[in-house]
């Protein structure tokens, strides 16, 4: 989100420019100023923060762009020093279109062509003005443990405790902790994310607004600062967790050897029974063990996980699809009675055995059978 705020222009005690050899007394010499401030800053606000290396030229073909000739002979053109000064000496009287170059990632606050009359005897001030802001950027997420650590998984990477979609992030301009009709806002994706670009330097206090129901946990707050400088991005993170609801995860993993028990490699203490892939799990809200229309639903990830999000207190009939050709562990269950608390995670654990593979002989799979293989 781009934000607008009152020019706020760095002031610094400007120094002269470089001393130009002049022979004649004909010179232009002139300063390209950048403001690292939102806002314009008018001609005669010079005293900000100059910048080093960028070009400025005499546009002798009104291209509006640095040239040869047709001699191949480049137009004149000096390139700023570290005060943001530079000067363009020995030139005949005359009317010249002054231009700079812009650079990357900056906005231009005023014209970057510029025609200006060089008298003999005297130097000709052309400035230009342009201003780089910064962003801030981060997420608002659901801390479903309230341990102030967002989870990952930890084969993928990839979060397990979710964005929150939707919820308001604005600058706190006046401090009084509201969102004020002029104070930038913007509303979190579906992942959570959030963004102000473009933001002028200086100190901001970002808050969310919390909805009823909501509290954060005990390293965050609703409200923090963030300090915003040129071309740069600072990144600011807003947990939550839900009072009033409360939520579901857990995994279906293949128990190869069916002794209803998730075995880990002893050395690494991973696990060594996977995770099953893209298995249906839902809530069964009219209790006849089928998946019917508007009951909620999910599907396992590639590590087996699950969850469901924000639900309010109470029991659920936790029920997964199961395949044809599969079976539960001893001591499981396709339906499990989860209670749900506000603020809180519940995790049932569901685990399966593999379809069996024969060897010599047919064996129900998950008995004792040396001839038979229940892994996968």
């Amino acid at each position: 989100m781009a934000v607008k705020r009152k020019p706020s222009c760095e002031v610094q005690s400007p120094q002269q420019p470089p001393a130009a050899a002049v022979s004649d007394g004909r010179e232009s010499g002139g300063t390209l100023v950048a403001r690292h401030a939102g806002g314009r800053c008018g001609p005669r606000d010079i005293e900000q923060n100059g910048v080093a290396g960028w070009t400025v030229y005499l546009d002798l073909d009104n291209s509006g762009t640095l040239n040869n000739d047709a001699a191949g002979t480049a137009e004149p053109s000096a390139v700023t020093n570290r005060d943001g000064f530079y000067s363009i000496n020995r030139l005949v009287p005359n009317t010249y279109r002054v231009g700079g170059v812009m650079q990357s990632g900056w906005t231009a606050t005023a014209p970057v062509l510029q025609d200006v009359i060089v008298t003999a005897g005297r130097s000709t001030r052309s400035d230009f003005f342009n201003f780089s802001g910064g962003d801030i950027v981060g997420t608002v997420w659901n801390d479903l443990n309230q341990d102030n650590i967002r989870a990952t998984d930890p084969t993928s990477g990839t979060f397990t405790e979710p964005g929150l979609a939707g919820w308001t992030v604005f600058l706190d301009l006046n401090n009084d902790r509201l969102p004020g009709v002029d104070e930038p806002a913007t509303i979190a994706a579906a992942d959570g994310s959030y963004s102000f670009v473009g933001l002028p330097p200086g100190d901001y206090e970002l808050t969310e607004v919390l909805p009823t129901g909501w509290d954060v946990p005990s390293r965050f707050d609703i409200r923090q600062s963030a300090g915003v400088a040129a071309r740069q991005q600072v990144v600011q993170d807003f947990a939550n967790f839900s009072l009033t609801n409360g939520s579901i995860q857990g995994v279906i993993w293949n128990d190869a050897n069916a002794n209803g028990v998730r075995e880990t490699d002893p050395a690494t203490g991973e696990f060594a029974e996977p995770g099953l892939a893209d298995w249906t799990v839902f809530l069964d809200t009219n209790n006849n063990r089928a998946l019917d229309a508007g009951e909620l639903s999910t599907l396992t990830d590639a590590n087996g996980n699950y969850a469901f999000i924000s639900l309010d207190a109470g029991d659920y009939e936790v029920t997964e699809v199961l395949p044809d050709g599969w079976d539960v562990s001893p001591t499981f269950d396709s339906r499990q009675t989860v209670a749900v608390a506000g603020g809180e995670v519940s995790t049932p654990v569901i685990s399966r055995i593999s379809p069996c593979r024969t060897v010599q002989f047919a064996a129900p799979c998950g008995t004792t059978s040396i001839a038979t293989d229940c892994g996968m």
